[in-house]
């Protein structure tokens, strides 16, 4: 309850670029040989799995990477019956970032993407970001489906709406599985993107390689 209330307290607020960060990354990023190339570091970070309601990772026309864009109606994305799967994004939690390591991502992202605090759900159970998070993250993913996510952040909303009304049901509907917190992200404010979804596994299986080695920035 005192997580939830604190994070009521902090959503409205942008994290300063002082002291350490959480990063949610969803596209070419999630990659630790990626990450490890643009701020020099990686596995002594932890990471976790994570998910934001309310944003689709999309693909950009003629690029391989994604465009993460906002979904101003998830409240009628999450009542459907067919469980929307693009009415969230799935990704990783990076904590411990410094300010000189935001201030890198800042410079790698461009001006097609903004820095912005988002509210999301850390699934906890940190580990290294290595080569051995890389692996496992493919039957990690296949677990994140609609039919186990959606539900899950209508419960984590439902609480947060009853901690923001002052009701006592707050407590009591705190969700068992996964942790409501803020970090930052980039979300796309370049051209329209592609209405097809960006898939991670495509990524990894045709073009990250060219990414790792800095043939593509």
């Amino acid at each position: 309850m005192a997580a939830l209330r604190a994070l009521v307290d902090r959503s409205a607020q942008q994290p300063p670029l002082d002291g350490k960060h959480d990063a949610f990354f969803y596209g070419t990023l999630i990659h630790p040989a990626v990450l490890r190339r643009i701020i020099g570091r990686a596995c002594d970070l932890p990471v976790s799995l994570a998910i934001l309601p309310g944003y689709t990772a999309q693909r950009v026309h003629h690029a391989e990477y994604p465009a993460l864009v906002s979904l101003p109606d998830l409240p009628d994305l999450l009542a459907k019956s067919d469980r929307n799967s693009h009415s969230y994004t799935r990704g990783v939690l990076v904590k411990g970032l410094s300010a000189a390591d935001v201030l890198a991502l800042d410079t790698f992202e461009g001006d097609e993407y903004a820095r912005t605090a988002v509210e999301l759900i850390d699934l906890g159970n940190p580990q290294a970001n290595d080569e051995r998070l890389l692996e496992s993250l493919p039957t990690l993913f296949e677990h994140l489906t609609p039919e186990r996510v959606i539900p899950l952040i209508a419960q984590h909303r439902e609480a947060l709406r009853n901690v923001r009304k002052g009701s006592a049901q707050g407590a009591e509907s705190v969700p068992t599985i996964g942790t409501m917190t803020i970090a930052h992200t980039y979300v796309w404010r370049g051209d329209p993107a592609s209405e097809n979804a960006w898939e991670w596994e495509t990524f990894v299986k045709q073009h990250a390689h060219r990414w790792v080695s800095g043939e593509r920035n």
